[in-house]
């Protein structure tokens, strides 16, 4: 049997696949084609929105709540010394201050080797070696 597909999902995410695809993810979970992981800074931000509670939404895809661990925090700073910017110390600065949970699930599904599916397009997430999917890409290559 084939290594299954590993994704984390980020919080932009997680709505479309569970209002659109939630049966089909959670059928590939259980054959086994497919691993679903929400880290835990993702977990967090989807907290503060109780429409939709991120238990069952977690639930309902099959998702496994991936906890920071110390190997995130020093690819975090693996991660954060490779960016380059002439301009470095504002613009890092500046890029920190604006998306330093990105930047943390980008270094955990860089040290995870997860793909990362997302609607975002922003800088944390332009990282080389970070495999990135939307979820219209992702649903397209794995769900149909």
């Amino acid at each position: 049997m084939p290594q299954p597909i590993t994704i984390a999902l980020d919080s932009n995410a997680l709505q479309p696949l569970f209002q659109h695809h939630s049966l089909a993810v959670y059928q590939s979970v259980a054959r086994g084609e497919l691993r679903v992981y929400v880290p835990v800074i993702v977990y967090a931000e989807q907290m503060i929105y109780p429409k939709n509670p991120v238990d069952n939404v977690c639930e309902a895809l099959g998702a496994q709540i991936a906890l920071l661990e110390i190997a995130h925090a020093r690819r975090l700073g693996v991660l954060w010394r490779q960016l380059t910017d002439p301009f470095q110390h504002l613009r890092k600065t500046a890029l920190w201050n604006q998306h330093k949970f990105d930047l943390l699930i980008a270094a955990c599904a860089l040290e995870e080797n997860w793909t990362l599916v997302t609607e975002d397009k922003g800088p944390a997430f332009r990282i080389p070696g970070l495999r990135v999917l939307t979820v219209a890409e992702f649903t397209a290559q794995y769900l149909d």
